[in-house]
């Protein structure tokens, strides 16, 4: 009995609303058309605050999961780029 009340409370606080869910932005980083390896994606909140961060691979790829329902910037070598986060998946190409 237990385990099923457990379950129930989790279930309630997965799916309250006005509660922030993950969404994930993805893309790929370019310089002149040609995707960039090992480039820092640096993620601030809307106060400026550094809130995550990820390196792309050896195609130029990177992904993050970050709140949705948020606006944040990201910052690839000094440039920054502002991008809405909403529910799913947000691609997000980035092109200095």
């Amino acid at each position: 009995m237990r385990s099923g009340l457990v379950s129930i409370a989790l279930a309630i606080v997965l799916f309250l609303p006005g509660v922030a869910h993950a969404a994930q932005v993805s893309g790929t980083v370019y310089s002149r058309g040609v995707p960039l390896a090992n480039v820092q994606v640096s993620v601030l909140d809307s106060r400026g605050r550094p809130v995550s961060k990820a390196m792309t691979d050896s195609h130029g790829r990177y992904t993050l999961t970050l709140a949705d329902g948020q606006t944040y910037t990201l910052v690839v070598r000094g440039r920054r780029f502002e991008v809405s986060v909403q529910a799913g998946t947000v691609p997000f190409d980035i092109r200095l």
